[in-house]
């Protein structure tokens, strides 16, 4: 299991929007949302994958995001809920 952060343009939608999609990406087990534009997600497939079905999903020209696999270096001052999520990835689904 890997987490990653999600980071998204506004031209996505809403955060409830984001969420639509990633409960519709079978690829994606689990995830937390906590800070605009940003989705915590966990799922066994690469950044690629999940990029690749993202875009699928909603198309070229629905705004702009990113993966980024959540590493041990990492840092900052997330709510402490949400680095435990990263930290020790669980599938919900």
């Amino acid at each position: 299991m890997k987490s990653y952060f999600l980071f998204y343009t506004d031209d996505m939608g809403t955060a409830d929007d984001v969420a639509g999609e990633l409960d519709r990406m079978p690829t994606v087990e689990n995830w937390r949302y906590d800070i605009p534009n940003i989705m915590y997600l966990v799922s066994e497939s690469s950044a690629k994958e999940l990029s690749d079905a993202l875009k699928n999903s909603v198309g070229d020209n629905k705004g702009h995001y990113a993966f980024i696999e959540c590493t041990d270096n990492a840092d900052g001052l997330l709510y402490s809920d949400s680095w435990n999520f990263l930290d020790s990835p669980q599938k919900l689904k």
